[in-house]
Order: structure tokens, then sequence, then C-alpha cells
């Protein structure tokens, strides 16, 4: 393997990040993907090919500066670096429903009108008294608040994600992020849940659910109440707003 590295690198001359030296004292130039225990995944300069090599197959100097690479960029090895695609779930596991009383900021007049009437021989006295009395209008406001449970399951191997979940209320005439809840959570066959919360609210929406993988930085899973939702963490994924 090694061999066939430095056979391919000597054919072209380029500029290089790093000169991986092997234990004979040939070398070949890339770079650093992944350090795991006993191997290095590195990328070959020349053509841009991956590799997993056994790190004795490297000099001392390399196999320290591979120590060194794992200390300083920890998230570049967390598993799942294949995983493209996870089963993301999302479900209500309770629904918090409250109110309040608020005025509208318009005002009611009441107007009570009462009548008085006398007889005295040989006539009748009517006396007319109005009344009038301001009060504030109100109406009663519905609040809602959400337990959601979110299950992640890969059928290609354990993922470590960042898991954003995010409610949504109506502003405006548009859906906009109120709360956003995230969560690193390892996911595996049939593994990986959560409980998300968000307290009542007026003019609740929805909510939805992004799964990102950690070691590539993509999104691997969406799933949300309604499609618009879906559509609308979708784009802010590639606007970048979920960062890692």
């Amino acid at each position: 393997m090694f061999r066939c590295l430095l056979l391919a690198t000597a054919l072209c001359s380029v500029a290089y990040s790093y000169t991986f030296t092997s234990n004979e004292g040939t070398s070949f130039e890339g770079e650093i993907l992944r350090v795991e225990s006993g191997s290095v995944t590195v990328k070959r300069d020349l053509d841009k090919e991956e590799f997993t090599i056994p790190q004795s197959l490297f000099s001392e100097k390399d196999q320290a500066y591979f120590k060194k690479w794992a200390a300083e960029n920890p998230q570049l090895n967390f598993p799942g670096r294949n995983v493209t695609q996870i089963s993301l779930r999302c479900t209500t596991a309770r629904t918090d429903d409250e109110s309040i009383i608020r005025e509208t900021g318009r005002t009611f007049v009441d107007i009570d009108v009462s009548n008085s009437v006398y007889w005295d021989y040989d006539w009748i006295t009517v006396e007319t008294m109005v009344t009038a009395t301001a009060r504030a209008e109100t109406e009663k406001v519905r609040l809602k608040g959400v337990t959601v449970h979110v299950k992640a399951s890969s059928i290609s191997g354990p993922v470590y994600t960042r898991i954003y979940t995010a409610f949504f209320v109506k502003s405006g005439g548009a859906p906009k992020v109120f709360k956003l809840d995230k969560r690193n959570v390892m996911v595996d066959r049939g593994q990986g849940e959560l409980y998300a919360s968000c307290s009542p609210v007026e003019n609740y929406y929805g909510y939805g659910t992004v799964a990102i993988n950690l070691a590539t930085g993509k999104m691997i899973g969406v799933s949300g109440s309604n499609h618009q939702i879906e559509q609308i963490l979708k784009r802010k994924v590639s606007l970048g707003d979920f960062q890692n």
C-alpha cells in the first residue's frame, strides 16, 4: 500500500500540506483525514485518493505527529464519517395548553337607562336616568407548548450527531423559530433518542428536527410536524444557520 502511494506521487510535483515518511525512509505528500487506534486515513495530494494505512508503517516522527493531530482535532475522529443518512422520527410526547385573559386595547361603554314614574292627582311625572360605564375589552388567548420525542436510528453503523429541535410560532404570517434545543447524541442501529420541550406560547405553529453528522458537518436527517417546517430547516442548514 505504501509503495503504491509513493509511485503515484512521484508522477507529479505540486504544493503539499504534509510530507509523510515511511519507516523505511520513503515519503509522499498529503493530508490527514482521521486518526484511529493503530491506523491513519490520509488523502494523497496528487489525485485526492483516500487511504487507511497502519501507523506502524510510518516513521516515529510521523506517528508522534498523528498523536498530536488527533489531540488537536478531536471532532475529526468522531465515528460515522461514512454515514450520510439516518432515520429520524419525531412524535408529540405531551402537549401543554394554557390560556390568558388579555386586553385588546379597545374600550366598551355600557349604557344603563332607568325610569322612575310618579303619579300626583291629574298628572304623571317620569324621570329618566342614564348611566355610562367604560370598561376595557378583553379576549381569551390560547397558549400551546409541547414535548417532542425524537428517535434516531442508523443502519450503516454508529454516528455521533448534533440534533437540533426547533419550535416555531407564526409571526407576521410566516413561521419563525422561537426556541432551539441542541444536543449531541450517539446514534446506532435502533438507538439514539431525546426529549425536547417548549413552554406554552402564543401563535404556536409546530416543531422540526435536524441531525448533523459531527464527523462531516453535513445534514443526515430531517423531520418536522409539517412539510413547510422541513423545508425551512433544510434551507437554514444550507445557509449555515446550524453550526457545529
